[in-house]
This record gives structure tokens, C-alpha cells and sequence, in this order.
């Protein structure tokens, strides 16, 4: 789902005008950015928490070069999904549908189409 998407399917759901609707998930956007680049968590409960996870100092190699760099510690933005989230997706009928799809699709030995919900997925 892309944001167009998602403002679409909120603003026929809710019956709001779609440009409401993107300055709300805009600035609900800014808002979490803001937030993070502050080093605070957003908490959404029955959600997820986005969250700032630190990277360590470590050795790599430039790909283009061979020769050996050095990244230094930094933060990268990360979602930590609620245990509510996860139960909901876990057990979701459409997952489990994928499931069965991909390992009759192993069975037959078949490429697996993982991830990419087919429309026998989706029934």
C-alpha cells in the first residue's frame, strides 16, 4: 500500500476530503520524524513504537574500491511492532492462506511467491 493508497482508502472510509486527509498523515509523519530526530520514542499502543536503534562503530569494505572503511557508530529510524500487531498479523486469514499456498508450491517444487499475496491468497 503507497501513501496514495492509503489516503484514498481513509478518506472513502471515513468520508473526509482526501486533502484532509494528507495534511493529517503528512504532519502525523513530520511529527514522528521530528520526534525521532530528537532521540524520543512515538508510541502508538495496540501499534508500535518507532524507535532510534544505535549502530555500532564497525569494519567494512567499498565495494567499488576493496579497500577497507570504517562506519562510525550512528542511529537509523526503527518499528517495533506491539504485541497486539503482531498476534492480529500472525494469525490473520490471508497469511495463513499464504502460508498454505507457498508450501504447496514447495511441495510441487515450485517458486515460492513469497511476501506477494497471490488471488488465491487473498480469498
Amino acid at each position: 500500500m503507497t501513501k496514495a493508497d492509503l489516503i484514498q482508502l481513509l478518506s472513502t472510509e471515513l468520508g473526509i476530503d482526501k486533502e484532509i486527509v494528507n495534511q493529517v498523515i503528512t504532519g502525523m509523519t513530520e511529527v514522528i520524524t521530528d520526534e525521532m530526530k530528537e532521540g524520543r520514542e512515538v508510541i502508538f499502543r495496540g501499534f508500535g513504537t518507532f524507535e532510534n536503534k544505535r549502530r555500532a562503530r564497525k569494519k567494512a569494505r567499498n565495494l567499488a574500491t576493496g579497500a577497507e572503511i570504517t562506519i562510525e557508530p550512528h542511529y537509523t529510524p526503527g518499528f517495533r511492532a506491539s504485541k497486539e500487531l503482531v498476534e492480529k498479523v500472525r494469525y490473520s486469514e490471508t497469511n495463513k492462506a499464504q502460508i498454505q499456498l507457498e508450501e504447496a508450491q514447495a511441495a510441487k517444487g515450485e517458486k515460492i511467491t513469497k511476501g506477494k499475496k497471490t488471488a488465491a491468497a487473498k480469498k
